[in-house]
C-alpha cells in the first residue's frame, strides 16, 4: 500500500472518528436531559437466548479474581472488573459489554450470580450517565443484548431499587442506541450495534420505533456484510459465527412476539448457515482462519438447529475466496481470496494460500490459529504468515500491519493489504479434486510470486500439493530469496522421521506419510491456539529453498494415508 493510500485512509479516519466522538458528546450531554417517553418496564416482553460462546472455566476464573477478556488477562482482584486498569482499549470495551455474563452464568452458583449483579451495580454507579468507552455504540449494543438475555440472572434475588434502577438504564441505553448505532465502526461492530436497537425495542415496552428502524438498519448492514456465498466480509469464520448468533436471537425474539420476520434477515440467515458448514472440520468446529478460534464444542451445530433449509456447504466459496475440497472423510480448506477491506480486517491474517487438513474429526495440517484472550505481542505473532501452513518468503509475511504509532490508534491494528491479485481455478474429475491458485503478495518487497496447487484424491487417501516460487517480477542478478513451505501440525499429532519423509500418527491409530521433493526439510517448534488463549506447544514440517534471480523454485510434497 502506497503512503498516499495510507495517508488517504488515516484522515478519513480522523475525520470520521472526530465527527463520532463530537456526536457521541452532543448524545451524552442529551442523555442526561433526556425524559423517557416510554414506561419503565417490571420486566421483558421476550426473554432472549443467546447462542454465544459460555465458558465455566472462564466464569470460575472470574470468581478467583482473574478477568479473561478479548485484549488480555487482568488479575483485579475485585468483585467488578472496573476496578481494574485496563490493558488497552479492546479489553475495556470487552469489560463494558458485559458479554462475560455468559461465563458467569454457566458456572451457576449463587457466588456467580452475586458477581454477575455486584459488577452490574457498579456500572451503574460508575458509568450509567456517561463513559468515553462504554457508550460507544457497539459497545453499547453489546452490553443491552447482553443485560436483556442475562437480566434475569443479574436480578433474581436483588433488591427491588435495584431491579428498577436496571430496568431503568436499559430503556435509557436503548434510546441513546437508537441515536448513535449508526455511527458505531463498520463491520461487525455496526451489526452488533442494529441488532441491539432492534431486540431492545422487541423486548421493552413501547419500543415499536426501535423495531422497524432496528431491523431496517440490521437489513442493510447484513446485506453488505454478509456475502452472497454466506461468508462474513471479514472472511472470519468466527466472526461470522457471531454475526449468525446475534440475528438468530433477534430472529426468535420476533417470532416470540408473533411479528413477522423481514425477508432481508431470513435471507442473511439462510446464507449464512450452508457457510457455517463449510468453514466446519469433521470435529463440527471451525477451521482456523482470520483471527478465528475452533470454537465452543457444538457452537456450530447449536447456530444450525434452526436451519429449515439445511443447506449444503458449497464447494468453493467464491465471493469470500475460499476452496474446501472433500473425499470420503478427508476435508481441505485453503484461503484463496484477497483480505478484507482495511475497515473490517482489524484482525485479518496474512495466511493467503494457507491451507488445512483433516480426517475424520481428527486434525492434522492446521493453522496456528488466534489468541484474543492474550496480549498484543502473541497476538500479532500469529496474524504472521509464518503462523499458517503456506509458503513464507525470508521470514516476512505476504501482508504488513499497522501495529504501532497515531494511524495504529486511529486505524486500529488493520492489515496492509498485501496481495491485489488471488487468481483460482478449480477442477473436479473422476480422479479427485484440484485448486491451483497464485497470490502477488511478494511481489513489492521482493518481486516473487507464490503459486499453489493441491489435489484431493477421490479415494479420500491423498492429498499432493505443489508451490511455486516465481521470479518472473524480480530483476536479474537479484541475489537469491530464501523461502519456507510450512506445515504446521495438531498437537494430536506424533511425527516421527522416516528415511524417506516423516510419519504422522494420529491419536487414533491412523497414520499419514509426509514425502517432499525439492526442499530441505526439517521439523521445528510451533504452537496451536485453538480456543484463542491456550498456547498449545506442537511441531510443524519445514521445507526450506531459495530461488535464484530469473528462475522458478519448485517443491512438491504428498501427504499419503498408510494406515
Amino acid at each position: 500500500m502506497s503512503v498516499w493510500h495510507l495517508t488517504q485512509r488515516f484522515g478519513a479516519a480522523v475525520a470520521t472518528r472526530g465527527r463520532r466522538a463530537l456526536s457521541e458528546q452532543i448524545l451524552g450531554l442529551d442523555l442526561l436531559r433526556q425524559t423517557f417517553g416510554e414506561p419503565v418496564p417490571h420486566g421483558l416482553l421476550v426473554q432472549p437466548r443467546s447462542l454465544h460462546r459460555a465458558s465455566v472455566r472462564l466464569g470460575m476464573a472470574i470468581l478467583d479474581g482473574l478477568w479473561i477478556l478479548p485484549g488480555g488477562r487482568v488479575n483485579a482482584h475485585e468483585p467488578s472488573p472496573f476496578f481494574a486498569e485496563p490493558p488497552n482499549e479492546l479489553w475495556a470495551e470487552s469489560a463494558h459489554g458485559f458479554a462475560w455474563l455468559a461465563h458467569l452464568e454457566a458456572v451457576g452458583s449463587q457466588e456467580a450470580e452475586h458477581r454477575a449483579r455486584t459488577a452490574a451495580a457498579h456500572w451503574l454507579r460508575a458509568f450509567s450517565n456517561y463513559d468515553a468507552v462504554g457508550w460507544r455504540p457497539h459497545v453499547m449494543g453489546r452490553r443491552l443484548l447482553s443485560w436483556l438475555t442475562y437480566g434475569r440472572f443479574i436480578t433474581a434475588h436483588a433488591e427491588p431499587a435495584f431491579a428498577t434502577q436496571f430496568m431503568v438504564s436499559l430503556v435509557r441505553q436503548a434510546q441513546h442506541l437508537a441515536r448513535s448505532a449508526a455511527s458505531a465502526p463498520e463491520g461487525l461492530p455496526r451489526l452488533t450495534a442494529a441488532a441491539a436497537v432492534t431486540m431492545s425495542g422487541l423486548c421493552l415496552p413501547g419500543g415499536e420505533r426501535r423495531i422497524t428502524a432496528g431491523a431496517h438498519a440490521m437489513a442493510a448492514e447484513l446485506d453488505r456484510q454478509i456475502l452472497p456465498d454466506g461468508a462474513h466480509i471479514s472472511r472470519s469464520p468466527e466472526q461470522l459465527a457471531v454475526a449468525m448468533a446475534d440475528t438468530l436471537m433477534v430472529a426468535g425474539a420476533f417470532r416470540t412476539r408473533d411479528i413477522a420476520l423481514p425477508f432481508a434477515i431470513r435471507r442473511a440467515l439462510d446464507r449464512m448457515a450452508p457457510a457455517i458448514r463449510f468453514f466446519c472440520h469433521g470435529d463440527g468446529r471451525f477451521a482456523l482462519f482470520n483471527g478465528g478460534t475452533e470454537g465452543p464444542e457444538a457452537w456450530a451445530a447449536q447456530l444450525l438447529a434452526n436451519d429449515d433449509a439445511h443447506g449444503a456447504p458449497l464447494g468453493h466459496a467464491s465471493h469470500v475466496g475460499f476452496q474446501r475440497l472433500s473425499a470420503g472423510d478427508c476435508l481441505v480448506l485453503c484461503d484463496t481470496g484477497l483480505p478484507p477491506p482495511p475497515a473490517c480486517s482489524a484482525f485479518a491474517h496474512a495466511g493467503t494460500l494457507s491451507f488445512e487438513f483433516s480426517y475424520g474429526v481428527e486434525r492434522i495440517i492446521v493453522n496456528c490459529g488466534a489468541v484474543p484472550l492474550r496480549d498484543g505481542a502473541w497476538q500479532h505473532a500469529c496474524r504472521a504468515t509464518a503462523a499458517h501452513s503456506t509458503v513464507t518468503v525470508n521470514d516476512h509475511s505476504s501482508a504488513q500491519f499497522l501495529t504501532q504509532g497515531m494511524a495504529q490508534r486511529v486505524l486500529g491494528a488493520q492489515l496492509l493489504p498485501g496481495p491485489t491479485e488471488v487468481p483460482c481455478r478449480r477442477i473436479d474429475d473422476e480422479d479427485g479434486t484440484t485448486i491451483a491458485a497464485s497470490h502477488d503478495g511478494y511481489v513489492q518487497g521482493f518481486g516473487l510470486k507464490h503459486h499453489r496447487s493441491l489435489f484431493l484424491a477421490a479415494a479420500g487417501n491423498e492429498v499432493r500439493g505443489q508451490d511455486v516460487i516465481s521470479t518472473r517480477a524480480r530483476p536479474l542478478g537479484s541475489a537469491a530469496v530464501p523461502f519456507c513451505a510450512r506445515f504446521h501440525l495438531h498437537p494430536d499429532v506424533s511425527v516421527s522421521a522416516e528415511d524417506s519423509g516423516y510419519r504422522l500418527r494420529l491419536a487414533s491409530g491412523d497414520a499419514w506419510h509426509f514425502s517432499a521433493e525439492g526442499g530441505t526439510p526439517a521439523l521445528g517448534e510451533s504452537i496451536y491456539a485453538g480456543d484463542g488463549e491456550t498456547l498449545r506447544p506442537t511441531q510443524q514440517i519445514e521445507l526450506h529453498s531459495a530461488v535464484e534471480s530469473g528462475a522458478e523454485a519448485l517443491l512438491q510434497w504428498v501427504l499419503r494415508r498408510v494406515a
